[in-house]
């Protein structure tokens, strides 16, 4: 077979290539956009009911990662309503202009991102706003998209971060000389509980097995991190 012959097979094979790659990179452009866009959510949660949002660090952050966006399609549903190709359409309130408050909060779906609206149509019909997409099926635009509450999943999912942020700085923390001040704290806090049992109330509180712990107390604070829980990290040793 001719090199000319396989030239229009290489070209077809290009183009897809470049079609899925291109797919990927808005798929997850948009992922990227709406983290932030859910952080902005959480906050808004947070802050003052008189609070204007786009007064919000986190609108700001929200903004600056929008200016990746360069133009392909992208949908956005509303809890019990419907499948929207933009936060500005004239069937929802996203921002007022006058008190700045969020009435409406999107949740993104950047698994269609890209889609072109003939698909859209095809796979979401009965779920797209008929102003968004005037060739959506006009007779079923009283069906509306389940989807959680994205208030909540945002709150859910700042949540998740934070533990596993928080996991992570407990892991980066240990260390074999961490490891040994917990231990050495923890076997004299159980000297000097087992001390206490044996003495009057009034001299638990001093003599050679407090001043121990005080002091192996004392070495652990000084050689961890600030927060870092070290009762955790014991059971963790099989110490405690």
């Amino acid at each position: 077979m001719s090199p000319n012959t396989l030239a229009p097979a290489r070209s077809m094979c290009n183009n897809k290539d470049m079609e899925t790659t291109t797919k990927t990179h808005e798929v997850q452009t948009d992922e990227r956009i709406a983290q932030t866009y859910g952080e902005f959510l959480a906050a808004t949660y947070d802050a003052p009911k008189s609070t204007d949002p786009r007064t919000l660090d986190e609108y700001a952050i929200w903004e600056s990662a929008e200016n990746e966006y360069d133009g392909w399609s992208r949908f956005f549903a509303v809890p019990g309503g419907h499948i929207h190709s933009s936060m500005n359409c004239s069937t929802c309130n996203r921002v007022t202009n006058q008190s700045g408050q969020t009435f409406t909060a999107f949740a993104w779906l950047p698994a269609l991102s890209g889609l072109t609206a003939a698909d859209a149509i095809a796979a979401h019909g009965h779920a797209l706003c008929s102003v968004c997409f005037p060739n959506a099926p006009v007779s079923d635009t009283n069906k509306s998209v389940k989807i959680a509450d994205p208030v909540q999943e945002a709150l859910a999912a700042r949540r998740e971060r934070n533990i596993a942020e928080a996991q992570a700085r407990y892991e980066a923390a240990i260390t074999p000389e961490l490891d040994a001040l917990v231990v050495a704290f923890i076997e004299a806090e159980a000297a000097q509980k087992a001390y206490t049992r044996t003495v009057e109330p009034s001299e638990w509180y001093q003599g050679p097995a407090f001043e121990a712990s005080k002091a192996a107390y004392a070495a652990l604070n000084a050689g961890m991190p600030e927060g870092f829980d070290f009762y955790t990290r014991a059971k963790d040793l099989g110490v405690r």
